[in-house]
């Protein structure tokens, strides 16, 4: 099957299962003066929250308080009118995020984005909620030590529920392996979701001291929600302020700007054709963007030399793989990661630079990013020589494997050319 035809079927399956559990659990509203107030307390702080999401670029997804509340809203009232209530706040929030797009964009596009995005909060409410009827969950209040573990039950079902139906469609449109989407996801926010937890525990104990109380369990909600986001825009602030040198270092040399985008892209569908994903592909992605970052230490007339260097610019040449590293090294969003930088120029061999590194002992995002950068090196007009053509660098890389280049990343890359070949071929439409 076509795969954005896959994605259309998913994508209305959840819509419509997400539709029907709003209906059926609607239907047994009981519609008292105290619940409705609540629920619209809750509508109101769902899409506060949801519109102040931190977004994941990485993994196409956000992460928000409002997972706390949506479930805090299920244990507190009946499950009826709390999914109810999680699905009006979401799609309040969906309605203001994007009521500009849907003035002005594709319209049958962008409701079918606000559909899904409810559709699978009252999906995934629904089936928690299903689990707590079965054992006959005691709504509005937490006393025995069960039901603590029941309610920190149903926010973990809620939320691995949640995050499998987002990632799914993630997975279709990416080619990216589920269980690696999901896994990275939870191996990166695993403490925030605790947190989020205990929130969510912690609203309805309040609650069922006095729901005045519940109010006051939405302030260290929102000192959370914003803590967590101003780290995320710190460290999206810092990525950006690599980038920019990047692009500054394009202005001395118009080459390695334009070629550090590039090996990036090709660096990270080589990974994908590793079995590499989530998380993991994406900060290869974002390295392979900076991984000539250290060029900014180079002075001009080596980095733009026509002609061959000599020995002692060569040793200066080779220092900005450390000088790379170093200037990583301590940045969260990169700190694990700087060795890659260091490690780019090593050879499969051990004749590399600037540890003489061999085989499998040079980690093997470096070595994606080594075969990603030699083979846009080969068809890039360079002052020293003109582009080959495709067929002569991929003679060369063949070559290579083995001497200078893994023959596994070898091996990916050769695929992912070919792959992309086809492509353009049937009109950039991937099967």
């Amino acid at each position: 099957m076509h795969r954005s035809r896959l994605v259309q079927l998913y994508a209305g399956t959840v819509i419509a299962l997400g539709l029907a559990s709003v209906g059926y659990f609607g239907a047994q509203m009981r519609l008292e003066v105290h619940p409705i107030v609540v629920s619209l307390i809750l509508i109101a702080s769902i899409a506060l929250y949801d519109i102040y999401a931190s977004a994941i670029p990485e993994f196409r997804s956000q992460i928000s308080a409002s997972v706390s509340l949506v479930v805090a809203g299920v244990l507190i009232l009946e499950p009826p009118l709390g999914i109810v209530a999680a699905a009006t706040g979401t799609l309040l929030s969906e309605l203001l995020l994007r009521g500009n797009a849907l003035r002005t964009g594709p319209r049958w596009q962008i409701i079918q984005v606000i559909a899904f995005n409810v559709g699978q909060v009252a999906l995934s409410l629904a089936v928690v909620s299903m689990l707590l009827r079965a054992v006959q969950f005691p709504h509005g209040q937490l006393v025995a030590p069960v039901d603590f573990g029941i309610a920190l039950a149903a926010f973990v079902v809620h939320v691995l529920f949640n995050h499998t139906l987002v990632f799914g469609i993630v997975s279709l449109q990416t080619r990216q392996w589920l269980r690696h989407l999901v896994r990275d996801w939870y191996r990166e926010f695993a403490p925030q979701y605790l947190v989020l937890g205990a929130s969510a525990l912690l609203l309805t104990v309040l609650y069922f001291i006095s729901p005045p109380h519940a109010l006051l369990g939405l302030i260290p909600l929102a000192l959370v929600h914003f803590s967590f986001r101003s780290y995320l825009r710190i460290r999206e602030e810092a990525q950006k302020t690599f980038e920019k040198v990047v692009q500054l270092l394009e202005q001395r040399d118009p080459y390695t700007g334009e070629h550090s985008a590039d090996v990036a892209d090709l660096a990270a569908d080589i990974a994908q054709e590793l079995g590499i994903h989530g998380g993991d592909l994406e900060i290869i992605r974002s390295v392979a963007r900076v991984h000539d970052i250290g060029k900014i230490a180079v002075p001009d007339k080596i980095l733009l030399k026509p002609g061959k260097l000599d020995p002692e610019e060569w040793e200066l040449m080779k220092r900005h793989a450390d000088i790379g590293a170093d200037l990583l090294q301590g940045l969260a969003i990169y700190d694990r990661y700087a060795h890659v930088v260091r490690h780019e120029h090593e050879h499969w061999n051990g004749n590399g630079y600037p540890d003489g590194l061999r085989g499998e002992l040079i980690p093997l995002p470096s070595r994606i990013i080594s075969a990603a950068d030699v083979y846009h090196a080969l068809i890039s007009d360079r002052p020293y020589r003109p582009a080959y053509d495709q067929e002569e660098a991929l003679d060369i890389i063949r070559k290579m494997s083995g001497r200078q280049l893994d023959p596994r990343v070898v091996g990916a890359l050769l695929r992912v050319i070919e792959r992309r070949e086809t492509e353009e071929q049937k009109g950039g439409h991937p099967t």
